[in-house]
């Protein structure tokens, strides 16, 4: 009996800025075992990543992403978005990777930490930092009396609190990652 063809697992990409550019849409548009389904509100970026990749695949809402259907996301919008979108797919069922922060108050972190396990879906916080490979062999360095960590920003900070969930802690998850010497 001939084996019938499995379906490939449809991955949203909802956001298109630097960090999906840099980190994730390379990876992702190199597998053969995905389709991507990109999704923004900007137009050009739309047009600017699919046509890189030759991703036909392309919706301008998260809404019409999901009613076309997804087996998964990773989503890549301002943090401030997080709390609607993440909500929104988790509610449909579908599994999310969300960049960090997951927010930037406890309450809407805790809301969808809570709407993931009501449902029973997937909500991982994406740290991909942690998986680098420098980050990585650091740990392995036998000895570390110090290490210094430098943040290249285009532009002025957003305020102290977005500084410190965006950029700062990636010093903190250094730290543990290093723990005791």
């Amino acid at each position: 009996m001939p084996r019938a063809a499995s379906r490939v697992p449809r991955i949203a990409v909802i956001g298109l800025g630097d960090i999906a550019g840099k980190a994730y849409l390379p990876v992702l548009a190199a597998r053969d075992d995905v389709s991507l389904v990109l999704v923004s509100r900007n137009d050009a970026a739309r047009t600017r990543v699919g046509d890189r990749y030759r991703l036909p695949d392309r919706h301008a809402s998260v809404e019409v992403a999901i009613a076309a259907g997804l087996d998964a996301a990773f989503v890549h919008v301002a943090t401030e978005a997080h709390v609607d979108i993440v909500g929104g797919l988790l509610r449909a069922g579908v599994p999310v990777f969300v960049d960090k922060p997951l927010a930037y108050d406890e309450a809407g972190a805790a809301g969808l930490v809570e709407l993931s396990q009501a449902t029973g879906v997937p909500l991982m916080v994406g740290f991909n930092r942690r998986y680098a490979p420098a980050y990585a062999e650091l740990a392995a360095w036998p000895q570390r009396d110090y290490v210094v960590m430098q943040k290249n920003r285009p532009g002025p900070l957003d305020g102290v609190r977005q500084a410190v969930f965006d950029d700062f802690i990636h010093v903190v998850d250094t730290v543990r990652l290093l723990g005791p010497t």
